[in-house]
């Protein structure tokens, strides 16, 4: 039975934007799991303190796969985008970014 407090997508990510707090990029989702469906786009906030994983995706943008592992951070999320380096899914539950990697 998969881990219901961590989930790993793979998929290609494009950047999308600058927040006040961050960088946002959408991921095109490859391969899921029961929590994010293979073709759904995750949109990633990246905090503007987090530089490792900035360059990281900013150098390996599509077509290049990733492989990316999250924890479940919160549930209830008032917003769709938060201040975190990770995202939060249709069902308001925040997924912190805990590693990353070419795939």
């Amino acid at each position: 039975m998969p881990d219901p407090s961590a989930i790993a997508l793979e998929g290609t990510a494009t950047y999308a934007g600058d927040l006040a707090t961050g960088v946002v990029f959408l991921l095109t989702v490859t391969r899921g799991d029961a929590h994010i469906t293979d073709g759904s786009t995750v949109t990633l906030t990246v905090l503007a303190s987090d530089t490792r994983h900035t360059q990281f995706l900013a150098s390996h943008q599509a077509p290049a796969v990733l492989r990316l592992r999250f924890t479940r951070l919160r549930d209830g999320e008032p917003y769709a985008t938060m201040p975190i380096t990770g995202f939060v899914d249709d069902s308001m539950t925040s997924w912190q970014l805990e590693s990353i990697r070419e795939g």
